[in-house]
């Protein structure tokens, strides 16, 4: 979760009463997560950290119970670096922190 699409202070009255309702207690299932937008690799490493630093600092009853990584650019091994280093840092700031990402291609100029 993201108000749009980056990570806020503390979430607005609307997501702190939702998510109550859909953590891991109530749902055992869910997974909910903090939006973090990476810019295909681009964007700064502290922006990155930030966000999620954010998200690890929101009140415990609607705390993401992990992140969401977007724009992910893969195929070289300078990004597995970069990624992974993400993951570690999430898992450090929310305890047991799940990780996901999304692998995407970045459109060009051409693409429609």
């Amino acid at each position: 979760m993201g108000q749009a699409g980056k990570a806020n202070s503390q979430p607005d009255s609307t997501y702190q009463a939702c998510v109550s309702t859909l953590r891991p207690a109530a749902n055992p299932n869910v997974h909910v997560l903090g939006y973090v937008a990476t810019g295909f690799g681009s964007r700064a490493s502290s922006a990155v950290e930030a966000d999620v630093q954010t998200y690890a600092g929101w009140g415990a009853a609607y705390r993401p119970t992990g992140i969401f990584f977007d724009e992910v650019e893969g195929g070289s091994s300078a990004n597995l670096a970069l990624y992974t280093t993400y993951a570690a840092f999430a898992r450090g700031q929310i305890s047991g922190a799940f990780v996901s990402r999304y692998r995407c291609l970045k459109e060009t100029k051409n693409q429609h």
